[in-house]
């Protein structure tokens, strides 16, 4: 059985640095990374591709993407390219030919260490609700 992946610590043994890009929806993340005791959050960016590649020499080991979801891919790209690990917080790709480009660059970069993971976080849409009722009553998996 494999190892229950470690999110405390870099293989360095010190803290998490996490960057957000997109101020914004990243408001939420960075009160989030900044509860836990072992992350820092080392970075914020607005969407501006301008500012991207100075967000990117800030330090950190993880960035997380909460810009608009129809930029995920170009942004996650960039951070996997310079070594990386990407939080997306909602679906990467609006085609399938920007799935097809992110997958051959997660690839590459898993090879190297590097990971990405795709978040969604609906916790008070209408739909969730309603779910969370279903478990409570039993109704599902009967």
């Amino acid at each position: 059985m494999a190892e229950p992946f470690k999110v405390t610590e870099d293989k360095m043994g010190k803290k998490l640095k996490v960057g957000i890009f997109g101020i914004r929806r990243g408001g939420s993340f960075a009160n989030i990374f900044n509860s836990i005791p072992d992350t820092e959050v080392v970075a914020v960016c607005d969407n501006s591709e301008i500012r991207v590649k100075n967000f990117l020499q800030h330090g950190m080991n993880i960035v997380v993407l909460c810009n608009y979801c129809t930029k995920h891919t170009p942004a996650a790209i960039k951070a996997l390219k310079s070594g990386k690990h990407v939080l997306s917080e909602v679906i990467a790709c609006k085609t399938l030919s920007e799935g097809v480009s992110l997958c051959r660059k997660v690839e590459k970069a898993e090879k190297k260490g590097y990971f990405i993971c795709l978040l969604k976080i609906i916790v008070i849409s209408p739909i969730s609700k309603k779910w969370r009722g279903f478990t409570k009553q039993e109704k599902l998996g009967n």
